[in-house]
Formats: C-alpha cells, structure tokens, sequence
C-alpha cells in the first residue's frame, strides 16, 4: 500500500493493511510516523518528496525479504495496539483516568470562563 498523502489524520486503510499483512509505504505525515518506524513496520519518505516516495515504492516492490519481514512486523504491532477493540478500551482507559482526575481534583478542570 502506498500513502501519498500531503496531510493526514491516521489513515483507517494503514491499519487495515498492517492487520492483512500488506506492507506499507507512506508520507511522514499525521499520526502515521507514531505507528510506522521506517525499516521496521514500513517505509516512510518525507511529505511532497515524489523521488523519495519513488525510491520508497520500487525498494519495497524490489526486495521480498524486505517486504515479508515489514509486513510481518507491522501485522505483530497491529494486533496488539491497533484493532478497534484495542483502541477502544485505549480511550476508555484515558476517559476514565480523566473521569477520575476530575472528581478528586475538580478545581483543575476549571475553564478561565468560570
């Protein structure tokens, strides 16, 4: 899979690849460089850098050994933090730390508009 994108958020078809073992190639955009490590569960060029971006596409494409271990290692970490109810229960732990901080602390969650 191949993300050339100029901005992004975290792109729902990354996850998808990584958990069918599609090796991905991005842009360092977004969340994406906080869940891809270049060489190790993908390949990622810096934003509007089409040569690199090249570069990236024809050294995945070239190298099966390359391809195999990324998408190995990328299917590993999307099992174990990635998959909706993973990251669900991820939010509902921050939420719920939140929950908690409020109620011992309440004067901290205070806007300057009270």
């Amino acid at each position: 899979l191949v993300i050339p994108s100029l901005s992004e958020g975290m792109p729902t078809v990354m996850i998808e690849a990584m958990l069918m073992g599609v090796p991905v190639v991005s842009t360092r955009v977004g969340a994406v460089p906080d869940i891809l490590a270049d060489g190790e569960t993908g390949l990622l060029v810096e934003r509007a850098d089409a040569a690199a971006l090249g570069r990236a596409m024809v050294r995945m494409a070239s190298d099966d050994g390359l391809r195999r271990a990324i998408a190995g290692r990328a299917g590993r970490l999307a099992r174990e933090r990635l998959t909706l109810d993973r990251r669900t229960g991820t939010l509902l732990e921050h939420m719920e730390r939140l929950a908690r901080s409020r109620i011992r602390n309440p004067n901290e969650w205070r806007g300057s508009d009270r």
